[in-house]
């Protein structure tokens, strides 16, 4: 009972001593509106009047235990609810810019401004006559098929049967270097164009002539701009955070302790 006593003392001292909560709790109108409507979607059907009113009554009771949870300063001791708060706090600054399409010139603007994020990377295409097998026999014949081909002769139908065929159109690095293997996408990114040599990939051996070559450029907004948009909105949301947080911190009077 002693215990009992000095919980309750203490409690009333605290109640004196900390910041007086706000007694009043409006239940608005959207807000019953948007509770029924939850309800709806999770039990397929609209709550009865009572349960209406126990979803009111819940509400107020959540909202309540928040508002003394606060006044008690018990989510400066909580961790996960400090981190909580902070990205919630960090996605209202970030939303409280305008985000809406700026429009083309906007957005050219943008482009030229990280234009090498959307510079596209050189091409290359080369035909080639395919030696199936990966030993010595196999490399041997490609480079015959090359001393042929430099020759004048006509690499269409030659060689091996090919699943992607003779000719490959002009591809960034990387994709060739999924299809054919990294070592022969460097043999064809470090070739002389219009030369024929014999390269390893991973289906076998070929003697490859690299034929077309593309240089790095960025396309026209109207092929990327969806991806530009994308990219412009993430950044205003950085610059938005970044603008609402210094806003922020400069209301308040900072001491670091030494």
């Amino acid at each position: 009972m002693g215990l009992l006593l000095v919980g309750a003392g203490l409690w009333g001292v605290y109640r004196l001593a900390r910041p007086p909560v706000t007694d009043r709790i409006e239940v608005r109108e959207a807000t019953v509106a948007a509770l029924r409507e939850d309800f709806t979607r999770r039990e397929g059907r609209p709550p009865t009047v009572e349960e209406s009113e126990a979803l009111v009554s819940d509400w107020v009771e959540r909202e309540v235990l928040v508002r003394e949870a606060l006044a008690q300063g018990l989510d400066r001791a909580d961790p996960i609810v400090r981190r909580r708060l902070v990205q919630k706090m960090r996605f209202v600054l970030e939303e409280s810019g305008p985000l809406d399409d700026p429009g083309d010139d906007a957005l050219a603007e943008f482009v030229e401004a990280h234009i090498g994020d959307y510079r596209r990377a050189p091409r290359r295409g080369f035909v080639h006559v395919f030696v199936a097998g990966s030993a010595e026999d196999a490399r041997a014949e490609a480079s015959r098929w090359v001393q042929r081909l430099e020759g004048g002769e006509d690499p269409q139908g030659q060689g091996d049967a090919f699943a992607h065929g003779t000719h490959q159109s002009p591809a960034e690095r990387d994709a060739i270097a999924r299809r054919y293997g990294d070592d022969f996408a460097q043999a064809v990114e470090a070739a002389a164009v219009g030369r024929w040599f014999p390269a390893r990939s991973s289906f076998g051996w070929h003697a490859v002539q690299v034929d077309a070559e593309r240089p790095g450029a960025v396309p026209p907004l109207a092929q990327i701009r969806a991806r530009v948009l994308a990219d412009w909105q993430r950044q205003q949301r950085r610059d938005n955070r970044r603008r609402g947080v210094q806003a922020l911190v400069d209301r308040y009077d900072v001491e670091v302790s030494p």
